[in-house]
């Protein structure tokens, strides 16, 4: 059995092992634009310089799971085709490619890795007496974000 598991965040890097617990003969590779797992709740921490926000996928994987560092392009019936022009074949897949930060105009997203280097890199160029406004985006009737109630 091929199975893929497109997304190295959370959900696939737990789905990528639980599975190979379970199928041990499974053949699971997963896809993941980079060769890093990105703990996102650390990305504070590397904006600030006071810790890593990423593992070594490698080491975050069991053995046997295959690692392949890219994005995929296009699914068709039984293959996924990378941007790079590769294909990959399976018979299970599992999509698990998180969300995306659409920033507003002017702003650093700071939910991705690269928006959180990006904000450590423009925040290191600040002078003394610079000023640095957060802006905070929640959903409505969300009863996590006390601010927007």
């Amino acid at each position: 059995m091929r199975v893929l598991v497109v997304g190295a965040g959370y959900a696939g890097t737990i789905a990528a092992n639980r599975l190979a617990k379970k199928v041990p003969d499974a053949g699971i590779t997963v896809i993941n634009p980079r060769l890093d797992f990105v703990e996102r709740v650390r990305l504070h921490e590397q904006i600030a310089g006071t810790g890593q926000a990423v593992t070594p996928l490698a080491s975050m994987l069991r053995l046997g799971i295959t690692s392949c560092v890219g994005t995929v392009d296009t699914i068709g019936d039984g293959c996924v085709t990378l941007e790079d022009g590769a294909s990959l074949g399976f018979d299970y897949l599992f999509l698990a490619v998180g969300s995306t930060v659409v920033p507003m105009p002017g702003t650093v997203p700071v939910g991705t890795w690269e928006g959180a280097e990006q904000a450590r890199t423009r925040l290191a160029e600040l002078s003394a007496g610079d000023a640095v406004m957060p802006a905070a985006c929640c959903c409505p009737r969300s009863p996590n974000a006390p601010e927007c109630r």
